[in-house]
């Protein structure tokens, strides 16, 4: 086995570093490419490179083989784009696959649409899988939706006394 003397390969990093792979690289890594973490990588790598277009489709590719990383981003942009409905379908296929931060997602935009039940209801299921900040979230929302707080019997009282 050999091995590069340090200098040579220091001197060959920083030379090749700007450096893009060609075309035909990153067409055969969308062909071929199935795993989500490295499409995701890789995905980085093509927006590193200002190559958007490769980065498009293998974000796209990425979230057709279950990245969550991968729907939440493409749920972010649609979101920025003002497709709602679009960006809904994207954070419920990341919550399908476990991702807490879709659920949390989908729990402020319930909560900010008017349906409270519908925000604890996804609220809970976050929760479910670890992750409380979207009911602490909502409870936050709850206090000051309802004006009163518990006396030490339980009872309501209203805030403030």
């Amino acid at each position: 086995m050999f091995r590069l003397a340090d200098y040579l390969e220091q001197h060959g990093r920083t030379k090749c570093r700007h450096l893009c792979p060609p075309s035909s690289f990153w067409h055969a890594a969308h062909t071929h490419l199935t795993q989500p973490d490295d499409l995701d990588n890789l995905t980085q790598a093509a927006e590193a490179r200002h190559r958007l277009q490769w980065a498009h489709h293998l974000q796209h590719r990425a979230a057709d083989h279950g990245s969550t990383n991968a729907l939440f981003r493409l749920a972010e942009i649609q979101e920025e784009a003002g497709d709602r409905e679009g960006a809904e379908s994207h954070y419920r296929q990341a919550a399908g696959h476990g991702d807490t931060n879709a659920l949390y997602s989908l729990a402020v935009r319930r909560e900010k649409a008017g349906d409270r039940e519908g925000a604890e209801a996804l609220a809970r299921q976050a929760a479910d899988r670890g992750d409380t900040r979207a009911l602490y979230h909502l409870e936050e929302v709850l206090k000051r939706l309802w004006p009163y707080g518990l006396d030490l019997d339980g009872m309501p009282t209203p805030r403030g006394q």
